[in-house]
């Protein structure tokens, strides 16, 4: 893009370049005309554009977070032995578990506290207690068992040089070394301390020991500001070494080879045995590097500190150095360049400490997984590392697929990216040239290298040697064309076919070779076709058949047969797929199929004609997310899953999960579906929303590292109680009173803290060990008295378990009243209570053996009669055919004692259709069949109504022969208890289908019951969850006080509803519904508590999400208008009650829809958010912002004391817009507010009118010439009112001829003559008077009059080319302008070909007139458009060129003949060297395009000679003429005609273009 603009467009040239004296312009510019065009012709060339890629090897991850560390600063670092690290910064000391800082500062009023709170050094003796050096009051020992500081030696006194404290380290058999300003001093293990080393006065007041370092032999090398020095292990002398070190030592290390490393503020040196010295690093020629610190991995490799140039890794044995710094656009890097301090701790870790942002901690092996991203400046960051799809070429170049920024190549030799997104937009149709692209899928066209690449704008075949591509065709109606633009996969088959996955129009399969073209969709109801028609994956397995992932389930086609079957959808069934929206499909090495849906991962056991049978993997399995993106597999067979919450191994062996996060490399947590790719050298690819992650399976090995245990913190009932010696914390003893007991503990691999897992056993508790997760905490409640053990074991970051664990004895004393004396006392006093009832229990028993005896005897006779004890007895005497019936009265409502026949009781009691059962039931009875006989049937009462009775009987008397001949028995009403048995199955299947969950549990909330829906809800089966707690669901959500509180109202009131939050078997919490009820008897008393949940998750967040829609801008987040007016109402309430004022401002972005222009809409809102991020951090949290639409934004200010106070509020959101916008962690974009004012209650009362009122001052502000604030007046009210009335009289101007042209002449510089005129519109209003173009002409625009206007200007014009033809002038040309909306509504051909016909004039006498910004635009609409146009024979011209942007390619694509360069330019080419400069680059460059110039406001004999010598071809201004009208105008032309035909006439002297007539001057409008 080549773009000119006043005072701006060659800012990149050095000034002396384009400053040149008047007195040499004539020898100076052709040789700038000459270099513009070879700029020009550079520009237009076409090269591949290539940048350099970004591998992050290492990823640092920041431990500290700002608020962390008392002070950012880290002095110095130190793992102690049980496993802790101690951080020393300027701010105090801290004590790090992996979770939490404890800090150690200094406290005046307390003794035992640290003497000082800048530490400054760390050493730790062979006991294991901490020394703590300050900057200012020595040297202090932490004492663990008092929690105390023990100061060292006497109190120093402040501004003492030995009490600052450079360094510390501990010397087994040897002592404490201890560095100050002073020197170097040794505590010796036998308590002495002497001077080893004394600076003297030549190493001046600043002098300072930095670092020490010991070497096998037993000495000790000190790094100080005084050199370098050596302490002999037996004499403790010390002796300075390599003098030839430039200036101070700053840190020293002896490897493990032995060899001395000096860092000084120039770089890295090696020390030899004899004090000379090699400089390592840097080269001489690179910059100086101040190695604050060094530390050797295990590798050998040497870590660097290198302050203000981050951290550097260098190989001794190679030399080959590595250098990390900081970048802000890249997670992971280094924390910051200023690195002071660095430490590696036992599992091998690098610590990292530096002046800003903390500490931080790397694996020096580097991360498990290499993360590739693309860094290139020019490119939106977002966009070009959001990664679609992966592909390897057979060069084994990475092809990588973006989300807006199209395609590139990586050279992995190289490392770096070849693009190719200007290549696929050369192929696609010329109206979507701008549009995002989008690039889902990449595939190999063949043997010669071609690729396949589906986007979002089709498909299309790469040639990507001649960088060609060509697209498919598109088009729903066309039989051999895509039906659908977005191609979201894509799948090359076995036999060539090409396999498109659209995202609406199903499935395409294309065989080039026979050019078919075939479709697959969804028909709903057909079970022969897709699920949905968007597809999301394909797969084609070894058995040719092709799987389809869709948006609604998975398919499986036969391509041979063309059978398509749906795989049945996922749901309640275990064996069905996990989920219905496919992202994955993956074939192992074995043959079976893996599916990777959002609801999870899915095997597929078996496949038969009726269906399949998968095994699910979800959470609950160890899945960490359950939607699968891609699916891989290494050479040992185990799969490897992008999800959303970064990559998971699956161990198919054992079918663990292992999850890698972010401190394992990973690119981020988001991975894209689709994107992932095993590479020809073993290597896995995934790509996700920000870059790609590079890793070699077979070498991503487990930690084997053994971290230590320890207790870190107790809770004991209210108080808490931070474990600083763990050692001494032997045993626990907890009184009665003591309710809560909580245990904090740590497994100190800091590689992840948040991995490690813990499981922990309370011995005399409970048995078994008890899985805590993550959780480092434990929390006990109301434990018996009693001895027990609580017994922890953890893992490291890999989960491997530890082999030690931690133990703890407690004993938890009782109250006096339930010691062992007290309950002896209860026995004896039990055991008399338990002995006067046995004796009297006795005599009871023999009476009762009495009684007996006599009741045996009767015990026969009523056996019977009790077992068929009911409410009415029966007697059927079969011999005689009666039935013998007492107590019918009461049954059926007959007499007390019935009589009746066998067959009246069958024909009239008995209902008919319960007759043949009764009757089979007796005869088996009599047969002996039964045992008795039982029947439920109906029988008609005394009302004629029938009752279900339950009839038992039984034979009680036979003949000598065994017939029976007596058959007696009870019947009893059951027709309620029939009605309540069918009432209670229909609730019961009522409650077994309801959606809701139902629960009743024990009064002591134990489960008795669930249904279904309970286990849907929350997991749980009806035999895991009968007789546990209900609290089983509780969540942290809620406090324990809470569900206390719930119970007690529960009882208290026999009912409770509400919202609660609960927690499912997988551990996910949800919000639910609640309605808890109490269950009574026929007493009244209370049995059971009923429970039914309803979950509202998901409404509750559609709630708060069209919540959050109708009061907030989806975009900012800041309130909408709705919002915006209620705060508005309530803030006038709140003023009108207190007598105070509200300001209400209204803020526009000015010029902010060239952002949206020039950078896309995705930029523009980049812009919107980040302008709403300064305006809310430039404003109080009691005051409003708001987003109304578009680039509008609104402010409340409350309290406000005066009109002024306002007004400093603008005035400092004008100053927070000066600094630039960050719109993508790249660019940055300056751009400014018009704010306008208005103030309750001086301007108005109600919100409306407030807000009207600001926004009228906001145009107010644009009209002064932007990034201003105006104060809502009055007569700015009238302007607007001005504005409205004058939009009204323009709507009837042209049928009122209130219009009239103007003319000004064009004026060739060649010869002379006048080539033809520019038609000016003007204005003139009864009421208005003459309104100046630049005020209604923007109005015209606005309302879309300008379209109607425009064609009265083009016939008008015309009516005057006619009448100049008929007096002779045929040589002359009428330029019109032309608006946008006359360009962009298409019309303008037909408009204008119809007027040129109507009126019979030649069109080349026409020249129609464009802008510049309006022709750029839309430049490929414009030159169709124009292109049409041109067909007539019109002549176009470029108007105002320069003052907007144009692309080359495009100006020289534009069928033009003309450009105008605008009158900024030429008003000061004879004073303004640039605008000098400008005029003749762009006079050259039109003429090599063969175009004519023409230079607009030509006002003075200067301009005109030099545009002469710059060879313009035509000027126009009021040096030629001011604007004429028609008559004027006409009569000018005949006088220039005849005045030219006497200059030409062979006796005639030419007239010099100086004795032409001048007009006024003036600006031309």
């Amino acid at each position: 893009m080549l773009g000119f603009k006043r005072r701006g467009a060659f800012r990149g040239m050095p000034k002396r370049e384009l400053s040149r004296k008047r007195v040499r312009t004539k020898r100076a510019i052709p040789d700038g005309a000459r270099f513009a065009a070879r700029v020009v012709a550079a520009m237009l060339a076409v090269v591949p554009l290539v940048a350099s890629a970004h591998e992050r090897a290492y990823y640092f991850e920041r431990v500290s977070a700002d608020e962390d560390l008392a002070q950012n600063t880290v002095n110095a670092m130190l793992q102690d032995r049980t496993g802790f690290v101690w951080v020393a910064t300027q701010g105090g000391l801290h004590r790090y578990d992996g979770y939490r800082f404890e800090l150690f500062q200094h406290n005046p009023e307390d003794p035992d506290s640290l003497p000082d709170s800048f530490v400054t050094a760390l050493a730790e003796d062979g006991e294991g207690r901490l020394w703590v050096g300050t900057n200012g009051s020595g040297i202090a020992r932490f004492d663990a068992a008092a929690d105390r500081f023990v100061v060292d030696g006497d109190p120093v006194k402040p501004g003492q040089a030995r009490g600052a404290i450079g360094a510390l380290a501990w010397q087994p058999q040897r002592g404490l070394w201890i560095g100050s300003r002073t020197g170097i001093e040794l505590a010796a293990t036998d308590g002495t301390r002497r001077d080893v080393l004394v600076f003297g006065p030549d190493a001046g007041g600043a002098a300072q020991v930095r670092q020490f370092a010991f070497a096998r032999d037993g000495a000790m090398y000190a790094a100080t500001t005084a050199g370098l020095y050596r302490v002999d292990a037996g004499t403790l002398q010390a002796q300075r070494l390599a003098p030839a070190l430039a200036g101070p030592v700053i840190s020293v290390l002896v490897d493990s080879n032995g060899q001395v490393w000096a860092g000084t503020e120039t770089g890295l040196s090696r020390i030899a045995p004899d004090g000379t010295v090699a400089p390592t690093w840097p080269a001489e020629t690179a910059a100086r590097s101040a190695v604050y610190d060094i530390e050797q991995a295990r590798d050998g490799r040497l870590w660097l500190a290198v302050y203000g140039g981050g951290v550097a890794t260098l190989d001794p044995r190679t030399g080959a150095v590595e250098r990390m710094r900081n970048d802000p656009r890249i997670a992971g890097s280094v924390p910051e360049d200023s690195v002071r301090t660095m430490m590696l701790d036992r599992s091998g870790l690098l610590w990292v400490g530096g002046d800003v942002h903390g500490v931080a901690r790397a694996d020096p092996s580097g991360a498990k997984f290499r993360y590739l991203l693309d860094d290139d400046s020019t490119r939106p960051f977002v966009d070009t590392n959001n990664v679609r799809c992966l592909f390897e070429d057979q060069r084994g170049s990475l092809w990588i697929g973006t989300e807006g920024d199209g395609l590139k190549r990586y050279d992995k030799r190289a490392r770096t990216f070849e693009y190719f997104l200007d290549v696929l937009r050369d192929a696609m149709p010329a109206a979507e040239r701008g549009d995002e692209l989008r690039v889902f899928a990449i595939a190999a066209a063949g043997p010669d290298g071609h690729l396949w690449i589906s986007t979002n704008h089709g498909v299309f075949r790469l040639d990507p040697a001649a960088r060609k591509a060509t697209a498919l065709p598109v088009d729903p109606a066309r039989a051999d064309a895509l039906p659908d633009a977005t191609v979201r996969s894509m799948l090359v088959g076995r036999d060539g076919s090409l396999w498109l996955g659209t995202f609406s129009a199903g499935l395409v399969r294309v065989q080039f070779d026979a050019n078919r073209w075939t479709r697959f969709a969804s028909i709903q109801g057909d079970d022969a076709t897709l699920w949905h028609n968007a597809v999301l994956a394909l797969h084609e397995d070894r058995l040719g058949r092709i799987w389809i992932g869709t948006f609604d389930g998975l398919n499986l086609l036969d391509p041979v047969s063309g059978l398509m079957r749906r795989i049945p959808r996922g749901g309640a069934d275990r064996q069905s797929l996990a989920g219905n929206l496919v992202r994955a499909i993956h074939e192992s090495d074995d043959g079976t199929i893996w599916v990777g849906s959002h609801n999870g991962l899915s095997r597929l056991d078996e496949l038969t004609p009726d269906g399949a049978r998968f095994r699910r993997y979800l959470a609950r399995d160890g899945l960490p997310n359950a939607t699968v993106y891609a699916i891989l597999e290494d050479g040992r067979g185990d799969l490897w899953i992008s999800t959303n919450r970064g990559i998971t191994r699956f161990e198919r062996d054992s079918e663990h999960f292992r999850r890698f996060s972010l401190e394992d490399g990973l690119q981020g947590l988001e991975f894209n579906g689709g994107a992932a790719l095993k590479l020809r050298d073993g290597r896995l690819a995934f790509g996700g929303s920000q870059g790609v992650n590079l890793f070699q399976p077979e070498r991503m090995t487990l930690s084997d590292y053994q971290p230590r245990l320890a207790f870190t913190g107790l809770q004991l009932g209210d108080r808490h109680q931070t474990v600083f010696d763990a050692d001494a914390l032997q045993r626990l003893v907890l009184r009665h009173d003591q309710r809560t007991l909580g245990v904090e503990f740590a497994s100190l691999d800091f590689g992840a803290p948040s991995r490690n897992q813990f499981e922990y056993r309370m011995e005399g508790f409970d048995d078994g060990w008890h899985a805590n997760g993550t959780r480092h905490e434990l929390t006990f409640t109301n434990l018996d008295p009693g001895a027990y053990t609580l017994r922890v074991r953890g893992t490291n970051r890999d989960q491997r378990w530890s082999p030690t664990e931690l133990t703890l004895p407690i004993e938890v004393k009782a109250v006096w009243w339930a010691t062992g004396p007290m309950k002896l006392v209860y026995a004896l006093v039990a055991a008399a209570a338990i002995a006067f009832p046995i004796l009297g229990q006795r005599r009871k028993v023999k009476r009762e053996k009495q009684y007996t005896r006599e009741l045996r005897e009767r015990e026969e006779r009523l056996r019977v009669a009790i077992w068929g004890s009911g409410d009415e007895f029966w007697d059927w005497d079969i011999r005689r055919g009666v039935l013998f019936r007492i107590g019918a009265d009461g049954l059926l409502g007959f007499e007390p004692e019935q009589q009746v026949s066998g067959d009246d009781w069958r024909k009239r009691a008995v209902h008919p259709d319960d007759l043949p059962l009764v009757e089979q039931i007796l005869a088996e009875h009599v047969a002996g069949q039964r045992e008795f006989f039982e029947s439920e049937h109906r029988i008609r009462n005394a009302g004629g109504d029938w009752l279900w009775v339950l009839s038992r009987g039984k034979i009680v008397e036979r003949d000598a022969d065994g017939q029976p001949l007596r058959i007696a028995g009870t019947a009893r009403d059951i027709t309620r208890t029939r009605e309540a048995e069918r009432d209670r199955r229909i609730a019961e299947e009522v409650i077994r289908s309801m959606s809701e969950a139902v629960t009743v549990t024990e009064l002591d909330f134990r489960f008795v019951s669930i249904n279904p829906a309970f286990t849907r809800m929350t997991g749980y089966v009806e035999p895991e969850i009968v007789g546990q707690p209900s609290s089983i669901l509780n969540c942290d959500q809620h406090t324990d006080e809470f569900h206390q509180a719930l119970r007690n109202t529960l009882v208290r009131t026999g009912h409770w509803s509400g919202e609660i939050w609960q927690r499912r078997k997988d551990g996910e919490e949800f919000l639910c519904w609640l309605e808890l009820s109490e269950v009574v008897d026929r007493k009244g008393q209370r049995t059971h508590w009923v429970g039914v949940l309803t979950d509202i998750t998901d409404r509750k967040r559609a709630e708060q999400e069209l919540r959050y829609l109708a009061n907030y801008d989806t975009l900012t987040g800041l309130p909408n208008r709705t919002l915006l007016g209620e705060r508005l109402a309530h803030a006038l309430i709140r003023a009108r009650r207190h007598g105070a004022k509200v300001a209400v401002l209204f803020l526009d972005l000015d010029r902010f829809k060239h952002v949206n222009d020039s950078m896309g809409h995705a930029a523009g809102d980049r812009l919107l958010k980040a302008a709403a991020a300064r305006i809310q951090a430039t404003m109080r949290e009691t005051d409003t912002v708001a987003r109304l639409g578009g680039d509008e934004f609104t402010v409340i200010i409350e309290d406000l004391v005066d009109q002024a106070q306002a007004e400093r509020v603008a005035q400092k959101l004008m100053d927070a817009f000066v600094r630039p916008l960050d719109i993508d962690g790249r660019t940055e974009v300056v751009i400014s507010p018009s704010i306008g004012i208005s103030i309750y209650p001086d301007h108005g009362q109600v919100p409306t009118d407030l807000l009207k009122y600001a926004d009228t001052a906001m145009y107010q502000a644009k009209d002064k010439g932007r990034n201003t604030y105006q104060t809502y007046t009055e007569a700015m009210d009238a302007q607007a009112r001005l504005r409205a009335s004058m939009v009204s009289h323009l709507h009837k101007a042209v049928e009122r001829g209130e219009f009239h042209l103007v003319y000004q002449p064009k004026m060739s510089l060649g010869d002379g003559r006048i080539t033809g005129v520019e038609a000016l519109l003007r204005w003139r209003n009864p009421d208005l008077g003459p309104v100046p173009p630049m005020t209604f002409i923007p109005l015209a625009e606005e309302t879309g009059l300008i379209v109607s206007i425009g064609e009265w200007v083009l016939r008008e014009a015309c009516v005057q080319v006619q009448r100049w033809i008929r007096a002779g002038l045929t040589g002359t040309t009428m330029a019109v302008n032309v608006s946008m909306l006359q360009l962009l509504r298409g019309e303008l051909y037909n408009r204008l070909k119809e007027i040129l016909e109507d009126f019979d004039i030649p069109a080349h006498r026409i020249e129609l007139e464009l802008t510049e910004s309006m022709v750029m635009a839309n430049a490929e609409q414009s030159i169709q458009t124009l292109s049409q146009i041109k067909s007539l024979g019109v002549n176009l011209a470029i108007d105002d060129f320069g003052t907007g942007y144009s692309s080359l390619a495009y100006l020289k694509r534009l069928p033009i003949d003309t450009l105008k360069i605008d009158k900024e330019f030429v008003g000061d080419i004879t004073t303004d060297p640039d605008d000098e400069a400008i005029t003749a680059t762009v006079i050259t460059m039109a003429h090599s395009l063969g175009l004519d110039v023409i230079a607009e406001g030509v006002e003075t004999p200067e301009q005109l000679d030099y545009l002469r010598e710059q060879r313009c071809d035509e000027v126009q201004g009021n040096l030629i003429s001011t604007p004429l009208d028609s008559e004027r105008c006409m009569k000018f032309l005949l006088d220039r005609k005849a005045q030219l035909e006497r200059r030409n006439a062979p006796a005639t002297t030419p007239a010099s273009v100086t004795e032409l007539p001048v007009g006024k001057r003036g600006d031309r409008t």
